[in-house]
């Protein structure tokens, strides 16, 4: 996508916006230290501009912001300055300017914006080692206290917002969520549902907050468990072996109902001859004959009745074994996960263990 020439200077502008409107609180007077000036290797406008896509216009108006930055901050303006390294930080994003932002910001009574910059500062792969010291011994101490803290308890995959602040990804932090002193609205956040907590936050002090709320875990290993084929086959066997017995049913219905039409065509014939029943002589062939037509019959009406009953019985589990079998789901087998948060107090220090498992 194109850039126009002018998105930098509104990034920086929104950025700046931002900065301005953030509380302050006191720090005790002490020496501001020397700015610190950019190598060889940063300040080369190219190599920025291969990463960033920024056009030459924006870079070189970014130098002259950082430039500006220097002169105010030897010149004793160190808010000034703060203002002009805010600006060259959004194109150049040098580890230097990072650097000299949380320096002007931390003696500008800005404690919250200074914690956030120094503890990114300190985990970038280019830092000096005896600046990455200082922060870690003196600025980040002294930031915490002057700032309030919060660990987040949550199931992974939430959305933590403070205030109006999105916090960058989404549950476990690796960090505490640091805040300015005072009253804060916290919003867990997932799939369009928001569960918030109220907090009161106190310089120094490291509040725990837990949501309820559960997520499907990004971390977890999901298993789909959809319709097997089981399930066509059986209901079309069934099906077919519905169609198959009332068929059958049917035939010995009709072998019976044509049996009995012949048995009661004979035994009117042995009647209208005056024999006095075709059992007359219950040993005679007569008999023997009459009473295996009768069989017969009924043998064929019983079996009609049995098909008749299997036929419908099949044709029940066809339609509950379509209608029935288990719906596709999915299944969560969680891997365990946890986390060691570490955070600053006024007295010393604290850990924070938690996880899922």
């Amino acid at each position: 996508m194109k850039r126009t020439p002018w998105l930098g200077a509104v990034s920086a502008l929104a950025l700046l916006s931002s900065v301005a409107s953030a509380p302050r609180v006191a720090y005790a007077q002490t020496a501001v230290p020397a700015p610190r000036a950019a190598s060889p290797a940063t300040a080369s406008p190219s190599t920025v501009t291969t990463r960033q896509g920024f056009t030459p216009a924006q870079l070189q108006e970014a130098e002259d912001r950082w430039k500006e930055g220097r002169a105010l901050y030897e010149d004793g303006k160190v808010d000034d300055a703060r203002l002009k390294y805010a600006q060259a930080l959004v194109v150049l994003q040098r580890t230097n300017i990072l650097w000299n932002l949380a320096i002007a910001e931390f003696y500008s009574n800005r404690p919250l914006d200074a914690l956030r910059h120094f503890k990114q500062f300190v985990v970038r792969n280019d830092a000096d080692p005896a600046d990455v010291k200082r922060a870690n011994d003196k600025y980040i101490p002294e930031s915490a206290q002057q700032t309030g803290h919060l660990v987040v308890e949550a199931a992974p995959g939430l959305e933590i917002i403070v205030d109006d602040d999105l916090q960058q990804g989404a549950t476990p932090f690796r960090d505490t969520v640091d805040v300015n002193p005072g009253p804060h609205r916290v919003h867990a956040r997932y799939r369009g549902a928001v569960e918030s907590k109220d907090v009161a936050c106190t310089a120094g002090r490291t509040i725990v907050v837990k949501f309820e709320m559960q997520t499907a875990e990004p971390g977890k290993e999901t298993v789909v468990v959809a319709y097997p084929r089981a399930r066509s086959f059986l209901t079309v066997g069934l099906a077919v072996g519905a169609i198959a017995a009332t068929g059958v049913a049917v035939v010995f219905a009709l072998d019976s109902k044509s049996r009995d039409d012949d048995n009661r065509g004979y035994i009117a014939q042995n009647v209208q001859n005056g024999s006095g029943g075709v059992c007359a002589d219950r040993g005679g062939a007569a008999c023997v004959a009459w009473q295996d037509r009768l069989d017969s019959q009924q043998t064929s009406a019983t079996l009609s009745k049995v098909f008749y009953v299997t036929g419908g019985v099949l044709a029940a589990g066809a339609l509950v074994t379509w209608f029935a079998w288990p719906k596709p789901k999915t299944e969560a087998a969680p891997k365990s996960t946890a986390w060691v948060l570490p955070s600053f107090t006024p007295g010393g220090g604290a850990v924070h263990v938690g996880g899922s498992f």
